[in-house]
């Protein structure tokens, strides 16, 4: 990559975050954009994200239950049971 190739990204961060994660970044002797570039140097070597991104766990309620559950007949037998 040139110098020359380099493009303007604009993007919207909370005002607290950013001073935060900049101060970090200034004690790494780094600036926002050197770190913006290694973030998306890690993108195209990895092919995607370069952490793992999952959903928060979900509360535990009947409402939200992730086992299911399982209501009918078979074989002439009444079935209420969760899986």
């Amino acid at each position: 990559m040139h110098y020359n190739d380099t493009v303007m990204i604009e993007a919207c961060v909370d005002a607290e975050l950013r001073e935060r994660a900049e101060g970090i970044l200034t004690q790494l002797g780094m600036t926002a954009s050197t770190a913006i570039t290694f973030f998306y140097h890690q993108i195209v070597l990895q092919k995607g994200l370069p952490f793992l991104l999952k959903l928060p766990p979900v509360p535990d309620t009947e409402e939200y239950s992730v086992t299911p559950h399982v209501s009918g007949t078979y074989a002439g037998c009444q079935i209420d049971q969760f899986c």
